[in-house]
């Protein structure tokens, strides 16, 4: 039995949050265990209803930005699991597990997702923005022992920044099974009336360069 506990700070609604419970039911095809820690601010947005979907968890909930009752309880979880290895989720998720190789078990094994680039939404956000990519670059390259892609594009972005290519997996994010059942394919041509030679594209995602 490997023991994973994941780590997420923020939990807003977005693919990060609904990746993490698609991974929450890894144990059942898997002889994993997985442990998530989310350490939620009360005066930010919070995917609520995902959050409480995922099995083992532990949620902190942060008072005020300069509460930090969560570095004890995020302690307290990892001394009294002992995971064997921890599993973290964007910048945020990142740096804290940092903070545990650095503060609370230097030997603590870290994988991670990769989600692609941080985009500033406003001119303020250029300078945190790079900051956040920078560092995640970093963390992929020197931190990490291992980086789940959820898409293709994210793995060609991270060869270009001298990450390595076997340090990489790309696991597309919602995709589990690519299988389509029987009869499918023609119903849904028969109700778009679209023939047999005609070529049909579906996608399910924002069309957008920062998407790749």
């Amino acid at each position: 039995m490997i023991k994973i506990l994941s780590i997420h700070w923020g939990y807003s609604i977005g693919g990060v949050g609904k990746y993490a419970s698609i991974i929450d039911h890894v144990g059942d095809i898997e002889d994993i265990k997985m442990k998530t820690i989310c350490i939620v601010s009360r005066s930010r947005q919070v995917d609520i209803k995902t959050l409480e979907s995922l099995g083992d968890k532990t949620i902190v909930w942060r008072e005020s930005a300069f509460d930090m009752s969560w570095y004890g309880e995020l302690k307290n979880v990892i001394q009294s699991w002992q995971p064997d290895c921890l599993m973290s989720h964007g910048f945020n998720g990142h740096f804290i597990a940092l903070i545990v190789k650095l503060f609370i078990n230097r030997k603590q094994k870290i994988i991670c997702s990769y989600h692609g680039l941080y985009h500033a939404t406003t001119p303020l956000r250029y300078l945190p923005g790079y900051i956040y990519n920078r560092f995640t670059e970093f963390y992929v390259r020197r931190i990490a022992i291992s980086a789940v892609a959820v898409a293709g594009h994210c793995k060609t972005y991270l060869l270009t920044r001298n990450i390595h290519d076997t340090k990489i997996k790309v696991i597309h994010n919602g995709i589990s099974d690519y299988s389509v059942a029987s009869g499918v394919r023609e119903k849904y041509r028969a109700i778009f009336e679209i023939s047999d030679d005609e070529i049909l594209l579906g996608i399910a995602s924002r069309i957008d360069p920062v998407k790749g």
